[in-house]
């Protein structure tokens, strides 16, 4: 079932999605009495987002166990209408579970891109907050103001960290963007350099002494620094480059340039960087690929059985198994290196042969497997990568996966380059 079917008059139901946004866990107290939860936003293979609420117990249950970025199967829960006025994504419904909740995962290996959503221009966001309604939408923006921290005291007398921002796009409606917390103490605001390109997802309209203003909610809320895959935002750069002639681009990113990017909670990182693939991982212990189920909505890793495989997601002995890519590569360049995780598209566009056929060839014709490793190592390419960091046993946990591998374009490189060094030697660096 997927979130258009879901319905408040369907009592049993089963939802596919997955986790894009963890919560922290909060307080709460009404006139019912008071307890704690913590919020998700789901995402189901048609890309329709909605969010859900743990209460209590379920708190306690899940929390730790739920894990941003990861596909699971939710029952057990109880669809109600959305708030208008806590609404937390563009969704008439809402999910509420506590601790009879069942929630199992789906193991399918590669990390996601950035969901597709639909970018709102600031100049449309007074129509679609009328009449003190709030809406949730996304906008791609220049940061023009980066403001500065202030401390503000709510109406339970604590003690708040808050940054407003300015932000512009093309339609040339500036509006202020304020951000709470963690997000406003981000290293970014006084390291980046101009222009500094923002995708807030899910942020909320509000309104402050008569201003309509923009706001980002810790529960649902994300925050995209240099999308490297969004259009909007290659746009944006270029029209505010043609309005600031004298400015000197950002060097390319690297490798160290990436290790070294905080990736503070709910942030991840993607960065397009040229590199060489120094070593990938393959003898025995660590083959190239992983036996799955061959059900294309699970890809979890099987079992071996006396005869056949058994999948613990589909509870069910498979006669047969699907040979996936799950490959470790060690990237370098002249800064640094990493290792990064290529997946079953990614690392098949390398080798130039599925999985099924690597571990054939690895049986028959080992030399030749091993031909085939030997002939990417030491080539350069352009990866796109995506760096996340999760908490694991109460320890960061940073994880580089490959997104997407393309041949360099040698006549961009020598462009960009070359645009460097005349940035190098412009009045700004004397």
């Amino acid at each position: 079932m997927d979130v258009a079917t879901l319905s408040v008059f369907v009592a049993e139901w089963t939802l596919r999605a997955r986790v894009v946004h963890k919560g922290p866990v909060q307080q709460w107290k009404s006139k019912r009495g008071e307890g704690r939860l913590f919020h998700v936003c789901l995402v189901d293979e048609q890309g329709r987002e909605i969010a859900a609420t743990f209460f209590n117990a379920g708190v306690e249950r899940f929390h730790t166990l739920i894990e941003e970025n990861q596909r699971y199967t939710f029952a057990g829960g109880k669809v109600i209408k959305a708030s208008e006025k806590f609404r937390l994504v563009d969704c008439d419904l809402h999910i509420n579970f506590n601790e009879k909740a069942t929630i199992e995962v789906i193991e399918d290996s590669p990390e996601p891109e950035l969901p597709e959503v639909q970018i709102t221009p600031l100049a449309q966001v007074t129509e679609l907050a009328r009449d003190g309604r709030i809406a949730v939408l996304t906008v791609c923006a220049i940061v023009t103001d980066r403001g500065a921290v202030r401390e503000v005291t709510n109406r339970q007398g604590e003690i708040k960290r808050k940054r407003d921002v300015t932000v512009n796009d093309l339609s040339k409606h500036p509006m202020q963007l304020t951000l709470w917390g963690e997000e406003s103490d981000l290293a970014i605001w006084e390291t980046a350099e101009d222009p500094l390109v923002l995708l807030g997802i899910r942020l909320q309209t509000c309104v402050f002494n008569h201003s309509l203003m923009l706001t980002t909610n810790r529960s649902t809320s994300q925050l995209v620094f240099y999308p490297s895959e969004c259009q909007a935002a290659s746009d944006l750069k270029a029209w505010w480059l043609s309005t600031k002639p004298g400015f000197v681009p950002a060097p390319l990113a690297t490798l160290a340039s990436l290790v070294s990017e905080e990736v503070a909670g709910k942030h991840k990182v993607t960065r397009e960087i040229v590199a060489f693939i120094n070593y990938i991982r393959h003898d025995i212990d660590t083959p190239l690929w992983y036996e799955s189920c061959p059900n294309p909505a699970c890809k979890r890793k099987v079992h071996r059985l006396d005869s056949g495989f058994h999948c613990d997601r589909c509870k069910a002995d498979l006669q047969d198994c699907l040979y996936r890519y799950c490959a470790s590569i060690k990237l370098c360049d002249y800064t640094d290196g990493l290792w990064a995780s290529a997946f079953d598209d990614t690392f098949e566009q390398l080798i130039g042969i599925p999985a099924s056929k690597a571990r054939e060839m690895s049986e028959a014709e080992p030399e030749k497997l091993n031909a085939l490793v030997l002939d990417i190592l030491n080539r350069q390419y352009s990866f796109t990568l995506l760096k996340t960091q999760s908490v694991h046993q109460d320890l960061p946990k940073v994880r580089y996966t490959i997104e997407k591998v393309t041949e360099v374009d040698q006549k961009s490189l020598t462009h960009t380059l070359l645009a460097e060094l005349e940035g190098l030697n412009s009045p700004m660096f004397e």
